[in-house]
């Protein structure tokens, strides 16, 4: 692990620890079970940061569910976001269908509001969207998810659990910020 990052998640502040982000999981689960019992939905998982997330809420679904991706990202490298890239696009057709957008964070929520249209351009009837964190933020926000894991009102940069700080850290366990 890159000392950097590993010197971070001793001297950062811990959030969550990995026993409440997955209670927290359990909790978005049964939410989306409730509400799309019955359903045949696509999954879009976004990568990269949404991949760990993911894998462990798809095995708690009950749900028929067909899984794709997108990898886009406005933060690159960088802790401050800026225009969306598009590095990959969904694979499935997306036409007539309902999906379920799974996301890391929500901060602005604008990369996730740009998913959500991306799929409404192509045709689905319906879309889900689903983070682990939703930052509350001063200004408004352009879109609201559907369901949240945990919110948080800390402004400091979030890594852990799929989420990185610099390329690094997302196989950490636990949810840190970093130091003021």
């Amino acid at each position: 692990m890159n000392s950097e990052i590993q010197d971070h998640s001793f001297t950062s502040k811990q959030l969550f620890d990995n026993k409440e982000i997955m209670s927290s999981i359990s909790h978005i689960a049964a939410q989306i079970n409730s509400t799309l019992k019955n359903q045949k939905i696509i999954v879009i998982c976004v990568m990269k940061g949404a991949l760990v997330f993911c894998g462990h809420l798809l095995p708690l679904l009950k749900v028929n569910i067909n899984l794709d991706y997108v990898h886009a990202s406005r933060y690159g490298d960088s802790t401050k976001g800026s225009k969306l890239n598009w590095i990959s696009e969904c694979h499935e057709s997306l036409n007539g269908k309902s999906v379920l957008i799974v996301d890391d964070i929500c901060d602005e929520g604008k990369t996730l509001n740009e998913i959500k249209n991306y799929c409404l351009e192509r045709g689905a009837n319906e879309v889900y969207t689903a983070v682990l964190i939703n930052r509350a933020m001063r200004e408004n926000k352009e879109i609201t998810p559907d369901f949240v894991g945990i919110n948080l009102d800390d402004m400091r940069f979030v890594f852990g659990f799929g989420i990185d700080r610099d390329g690094y850290g997302r196989n950490l366990p636990n949810l840190y910020a970093t130091p003021n």
